[in-house]
């Protein structure tokens, strides 16, 4: 219900304080997802390597080589974070 000329500050108020707890936990949550978007990218760059050799190969480079030792020693040697 609305009722025009009441001050909604007592509402306000009790809305306001029962995000504080979410709010303090906001950067936790951020820095996160940030993590693991890089952790994902990081372990997604062999089979992106992979794909653009697979790719230049069905495109009729023949000469192209997957080398999978190689894209699997440059995943296992980045560091975690």
């Amino acid at each position: 219900m609305i009722i025009v000329g009441c001050s909604i500050a007592p509402e306000y108020r009790n809305c306001v304080s029962s995000l504080d707890p979410h709010r303090r936990l906001a950067p936790a949550f951020i820095a996160g997802s940030d993590r693991g978007r890089a952790a994902g990218s990081r372990a997604l760059k062999p089979v992106d390597a992979i794909s653009a050799t697979a790719a230049k190969i069905a495109a009729g480079d023949l000469s192209q080589r997957i080398n999978v030792a190689e894209a699997e020693a440059n995943s296992a040697s980045s560091p975690p974070f």
